[in-house]
């Protein structure tokens, strides 16, 4: 075929394309990237409404009429979606001409071309049916709805395309917590081989703007403007609505060495475990003042290495810890662990008689724990450093799931900190209840500073609200 005949081939393969569909202006730049550009990789984060559906069939539909023997998989979360989006209402059939198709297979919704191509669109839950999957050269490979993929299936899959060089386009909404979505986000916003596009709904001109300011006054006047910022602005947020720390994003931090207490003699060093074998075993270090009740966290320890999440490994870390704040200053340590890990408690009497770790209070449970961290963080009393980045992390991220529940992963360090606030002595009813404080020691005594009012014995303490 001369090249005459391959552009004009081209330009009918385009003009039956754009008599079904066309791309609109905020789509455009992706399909330029792709097919002009020579991008190999792209990034794309868009609001809802701005049309990825339709975009990624047009796309896996133009590049296997424009590369004939191509294989085209277009994977989303679930199989059942990807059906109810794709396959049931054909719209990967309505771009092309019943002559471009040799077969349609809807068990396993295959499409195979009269060019030899393919287009197969996939659920990503049964991952490892992909792994080891080659795509044939000039093949392309969008991932939908990113942000819900299984991490499990992008190690598996992934892999595939140092193969053949296929093209990959991942595309979806943001995440109201970190996860792969951000991790790929932020590689391809800072690599010149990919192309990413910021693309909230309002660049698609046939979504109405009466529609989006109806909804962002809704959402933001009802407490919800994570939601507007990530399902429209296409934006990223950290605290929103579903958060259980709502605070914890915004308050700011410091480096160690500057938020570290001049006065450290007086402060007491406590360390919480929240021992584990085969998941995340987390330790957190906190510095706490008796007397103006600050907290400052100062280090922490997490370890998923099943190798390392023995108790002796952990008592070789946290000793080596202990030993660099004694240097700067430290004298007292106090010691809490979860007390349903009695096997931690166990070995390390075998391991260090020294080491006195007290059972922390579950009394109130996981509400109680939670209820804990949010009265010290909102009324004062912690100052956060960089010295505790997975701790952050964790609270950071810690959100209700769509049906309101609490999630069940990533709680590790923020557990052993609420052992250690409980030690302390902070509860959640502290900023309702009266508490006793007692003065720092004095110098001297009188004696009656040694009777109190009500003519019993004891040192007298002072009643403050925090």
């Amino acid at each position: 075929m001369s090249e005459n005949e391959s552009l004009i081939e081209l330009a009918e393969i385009h003009q039956g394309l754009h008599e079904k569909w066309v791309p609109h202006e905020g789509q455009v730049p992706i399909g330029r990237a792709l097919f002009y550009e020579g991008y190999k990789r792209a990034f794309v984060c868009c609001g809802r409404s701005f049309g990825k559906s339709q975009f990624a069939a047009y796309f896996v539909t133009r590049n296997a009429l424009e590369n004939p023997g191509s294989t085209n998989y277009l994977f989303g979360p679930f199989i059942g979606q990807m059906k109810e989006i794709y396959w049931t209402p054909r719209i990967i059939h309505k771009l092309l001409n019943p002559e471009q198709i040799q077969s349609d297979n809807s068990t396993e919704m295959r499409i195979t071309l009269t060019n030899g191509s393919m287009i197969k669109v996939c659920g990503a839950e049964n991952y490892e049916a992909y792994r080891g999957v080659k795509l044939a050269p000039n093949s392309i490979c969008v991932i939908e709805e990113a942000k819900d993929i299984r991490l499990e299936f992008l190690d598996a899959f992934l892999p595939n395309l140092s193969v053949n060089d296929p093209t990959l386009l991942m595309i979806g909404t943001p995440p109201y917590r970190e996860n792969h979505f951000i991790r790929f986000q932020k590689h391809a916003q800072a690599s010149e081989d990919w192309f990413y596009y910021w693309a909230p709904t309002e660049v698609n001109p046939h979504v109405s703007k009466a529609f989006l300011d109806q909804q962002k006054a809704f959402l933001c006047d009802n407490g919800m403007e994570d939601v507007w910022l990530a399902e429209y602005m296409a934006t990223f947020t950290l605290g929103g609505h579903r958060s259980v720390f709502p605070m914890v994003p915004k308050m700011p931090i410091l480096p160690l060495d500057e938020a570290w207490p001049k006065d450290s003699n007086k402060w007491t060093l406590y360390v919480g475990f929240d021992p584990a074998s085969t998941s995340v075993f987390a330790v957190v270090f906190f510095l706490f003042n008796q007397y103006s009740r600050k907290v400052i966290p100062v280090g922490e320890i997490y370890e998923s290495r099943p190798e390392f999440c023995t108790a002796r490994a952990i008592h070789r870390a946290v000793e080596a810890k202990v030993s660099r704040f004694k240097e700067k200053g430290i004298k007292s340590v106090e010691m809490v662990y979860d007390s349903a890990a009695r096997w931690f408690r166990n070995e390390i009497n075998d391991i260090d008689a020294s080491w006195w770790l007290a059972p922390c209070d579950k009394s109130q449970g996981l509400q109680g724990e939670i209820s804990c961290w949010r009265g010290v963080l909102a009324h004062g009393h912690f100052q956060w450093t960089d010295a505790t980045p997975k701790l952050r992390w964790e609270m950071e991220n810690y959100i209700l799931d769509e049906k309101g529940r609490l999630p069940d992963k990533d709680d590790h360090a923020w557990q052993s900190g609420a052992y250690i606030l409980k030690a302390m002595g902070f509860d959640f009813t502290e900023t309702l209840e009266p508490r006793t404080i007692f003065n720092e020691e004095k110098r001297a005594f009188r004696l009656e500073d040694e009777i109190r009012f009500d003519g019993k014995w004891g040192t007298v303490g002072e009643e403050i609200y925090d």
